[in-house]
């Protein structure tokens, strides 16, 4: 027996000795860092992007020396906490296996879109952009149409027209993320990246469920966060989100670190011990639960890594902001009761933020001001919650909280939650959400509704169908758990329990009801449900799994308690072990079956297939050294970041064209020494305007697939796109 026990004992030292062999110090990095690998290279080529030099060669080594900064300051504090935790080998490995699966089916099955019809191409056209030209600003080409360049527009879909220059859309980010693809392998590269990101976002969410709900429930949330298609959709194709979603999740991980690292709780606070088992030790782990050493202050480069994660996340998108207004209270309360950490933590969002901002203004402006009312809002909420939060916290650190105040918080608090949830469900029956009607988004949408057969009224957003869109790809089951969790852990955390979740409630319940309420995206799906993938499916997932091992945790509990008061002996068939399974797996089929049933029949559907080799052969039939092209219809307009940037030729759009202004933009560009080429994205245009026979040529005629853009249902396949075709001509004379 003594040897049993020193053999134990040698184990558990061993263990204590070197943390980073134990189960849970792998999940934990496998969590984390990713995002610091991602925050590195984002505070990195940032600068390079702004002054003309991102190449290889000058972002690599400041990423290197970045990357091993906060790996070292932001990765050994977490693990140590980690190391705390009692976790088996088993979920580390099923959480792994699961993104690799995800990471290598998203990978095969990815779209092409890389002509830009929606906010993907763009993105990879800005990739593409980037990778080639060392930053965003290119000329704009009014050498090349003479004296008639007054007569045509040089903007395009994902680039705007600032003075001489052309400035891409969006924040700068994830383009260059999507330029490290086209670095690493071409426009494969570039276009499995997201598979890569999304699935270390599942990673991450999985290391916070651990945390939040404990690491036998980490694989779980992977697994349905992996089968929810709107998270494969954007992992598919080169939208924004997966970056996003990686560096909240870790985000909101680091920063519950802080928050227990200066509680002094007790680990195992809250947690029912079952006989026989160690299942229950994911309670003594998650919640309330609190690393070794807790109460002991955090190394402040490790609080000021923690909000960098959070804050650069303002470099990939622009409503960043309004999360970290939401977390100003949390920082606030840490504050208030001195805790330790607090003001790195802030020191580091707000450097995060301020590269945003910078990028906000000096490379991106064109597109904050397009969206210029959700930026005010979310700037407001964000400065009236840093002052409104000082006040209040300066006060109760000067003066302490009136007790039979704060005894009116939880419930407050509580009911909110609860009144949030119920609005969200009874929204649709009450409420129908409108827009501008005369807005280019209700110009399409009254097409898109024409084409699924329902009434053309392009003022509908459908907003209030949104907690719906939520059901269709993770169920009712997962949702109406989700509630539950969501008012039971806010009455926990307003009492001083399960205060890991004090970080993840603010962006997972108020900022996912914001997002819910007011999408402010064109209501076509799977188009729309990028949406859901940052704040709203995480916040679900997480809350439903949390309230399903509370749920087994306390069944368990209640068989243990009926055994020990019994008086009978002998074996039993319902143990806590097993209902502890039997819990869990029910639970599991109830979240994950209708993810898949919705999921299963577009998961490997691919679209927009041939694009990649349509744009070469657009490049193939034009001169970079001899021609300029003139488009003379809006569709065409889709050609010009091809043209413009992978076949460097200069391109403009006529609007309105017709014979008299063509003619006048024809005779400037041979004037100006190089070959008119008037392009359309049909025949009929050309025709129109005088050309046809063998004069007339087709560059490239695609017909391929797209996403399927229903409204009040989700998508069930895809289906035909034919508008992707160049037809050019050379007019004779010139």
């Amino acid at each position: 027996m003594s040897l049993v026990t020193d053999a134990a004992a040698y184990v558990r030292a061993r263990r204590d000795l070197a943390p980073g062999l134990a189960p849970s110090t792998v999940l934990i990095s496998l969590a984390t860092v990713p995002a610091l690998l991602v925050t590195a290279w984002l505070i990195a080529t940032f600068p390079l992007v702004w002054i003309g030099q991102f190449r290889l060669y000058t972002a690599l080594p400041l990423f290197a020396v970045l990357a091993a900064v906060l790996l070292r300051f932001g990765l050994p504090p977490v693990l140590r906490a980690a190391a705390t935790l009692r976790t088996p080998w088993w979920p580390v490995v099923a959480t792994a296996a699961i993104a690799a699966a995800f990471l290598l089916f998203a990978a095969a099955t990815h779209s092409e879109q890389v002509v830009l019809h929606r906010d993907n191409g763009s993105y990879a056209q800005i990739g593409y952009l980037l990778a080639h030209n060392g930053g965003l600003n290119r000329p704009v080409p009014t050498g090349a149409f003479g004296d008639s360049s007054s007569l045509v527009t040089y903007e395009s879909p994902a680039f705007y027209r600032v003075g001489s220059h052309l400035v891409p859309q969006f924040m700068t980010g994830w383009p260059t993320m999507v330029a490290a693809g086209w670095w690493l392998g071409g426009w494969s590269g570039e276009l499995v990246m997201p598979a890569l990101v999304g699935a270390a976002a599942i990673l991450a969410l999985a290391g916070l469920a651990a945390r939040l709900a404990g690491p036998r429930w980490a694989p779980l949330v992977a697994l349905v966060t992996a089968v929810a298609f709107p998270v494969l959709k954007n992992s598919q194709t080169t939208f924004s989100e997966m970056p996003a979603l990686l560096l909240l999740g870790t985000a909101v991980l680091l920063l519950g670190e802080i928050i227990i690292a200066g509680t002094g709780a007790d680990a195992g606070a809250g947690a029912e011990a079952v006989a026989g088992t160690d299942a229950t030790s994911d309670a003594a782990s998650a919640g309330a639960g609190v690393s070794a050493g807790a109460g002991a202050a955090l190394p402040w480069p490790f609080a000021f890594t923690a909000g960098l994660v959070l804050g650069v996340g303002e470099l990939v998108r622009l409503d960043l902001m309004l999360d970290m207004a939401l977390l100003m209270p949390v920082a606030a309360w840490l504050w208030a009761t001195r805790r330790p950490g607090v003001l790195a933590w802030l020191a580091g969002a707000f450097a995060g933020l301020a590269l945003g901002l910078l990028d906000a203004r000096f490379l991106s402006w064109p597109y904050v001001k397009t969206n210029a009312s959700s930026v005010k809002l979310a700037t407001a909420a964000l400065v009236l919650s840093c002052l409104v939060c000082l006040a209040v916290a300066a006060w109760v650190r000067s003066r302490g909280v009136p007790q039979a105040l704060w005894r009116l918080v939880p419930a407050a608090g509580t009911a909110a939650t609860a009144l949030i949830g119920v609005a969200l469900v009874v929204r649709p029956y009450v409420n129908t959400a409108r827009g501008d009607a005369k807005s280019p988004s209700g110009q399409y949408l009254i097409s898109l509704q024409g084409w699924v057969g329902l009434p053309t009224d392009g003022s509908r957003t459908y907003a209030e169908q949104s907690l719906r869109w939520v059901s269709w790809y993770v169920g009712w089951p997962l949702l109406a758990a989700a509630l539950a969790g969501a008012v039971v852990l806010t009455w926990r955390v307003l009492h001083g329990r399960e205060l890991r979740w004090a970080a993840a409630l603010p962006v997972y319940v108020l900022s996912a009801a914001l997002q819910l309420w007011r999408p402010s995206i064109t209501p076509d799906h799977p188009y729309a449900d990028r949406r859901l993938v940052t704040v709203v499916l995480p916040g679900v997932i997480l809350m439903a799994v949390w309230t399903a091992s509370a749920a087994t945790r306390a069944l368990a509990q209640k068989v243990r308690s009926r055994q020990q008061r019994s008086a009978a002996g002998g074996r039993r068939l319902l143990t806590p072990v097993v209902v502890t399974a039997a819990g869990a797996a029910v639970m599991s089929a109830l979240f994950v079956v209708p993810a898949a049933a919705t999921t299963a029949p577009v998961a490997a559907k691919r679209t927009e297939l041939g694009e990649v080799a349509a744009t070469r052969s657009v490049c193939r039939a034009l001169s970079p050294s001899k021609d300029s092209v003139v488009l003379v219809d809006a569709m065409s307009g889709q050609w010009m970041a091809t043209i413009r940037n992978q076949c460097q030729v200069p391109v403009a759009l006529l609007n309105d064209a017709d014979p008299a202004r063509l003619a006048h933009v024809t005779a400037g560009i041979t004037a100006a020494g190089r070959t008119p080429v008037v392009a359309a994205s049909s025949l009929d245009p050309l025709r129109h305007l005088g050309f046809g026979g063998t004069a007339v040529k087709k560059a490239v005629a695609l017909t391929t697939r797209q996403d399927q853009q229903q409204i009040v249902k989700p998508a069930t396949g895809t289906k035909t796109l034919t508008d992707i075709a160049f037809w050019y001509t050379r007019p004779q004379g010139h």
